[in-house]
């Protein structure tokens, strides 16, 4: 699995979602992940790409966190070797 830098996950993020402009409480302090608010709901998203929302002190593989650890993946992917 490839690690990526946290400015890395942030651009693909930044790329994929849907109205990036409502992403707010972003969180950096983790070493290996950031974690951001989007649209109301908490994400946790990791230095290898996989996302979990953040339910109070508990992180789920919900649907949604699912969808967005895939299109961040393949963003990541992509950036780094120019494959689709």
């Amino acid at each position: 699995m490839i690690n990526f830098s946290k400015e890395e996950i942030l651009t693909a993020l930044l790329q994929t979602i849907p109205y990036p402009e409502q992403l707010n409480h972003f969180d950096f302090s983790e070493s290996d992940a950031i974690r951001f608010s989007w649209r109301g709901d908490r994400f946790r998203l990791n230095i290898s790409g996989n996302a979990e929302k953040v339910n109070d002190i508990f992180l789920e593989g919900s649907n949604d966190a699912i969808l967005l650890g895939t299109l961040v993946s393949r963003q990541l992917y992509k950036n780094s070797f120019g494959k689709t």
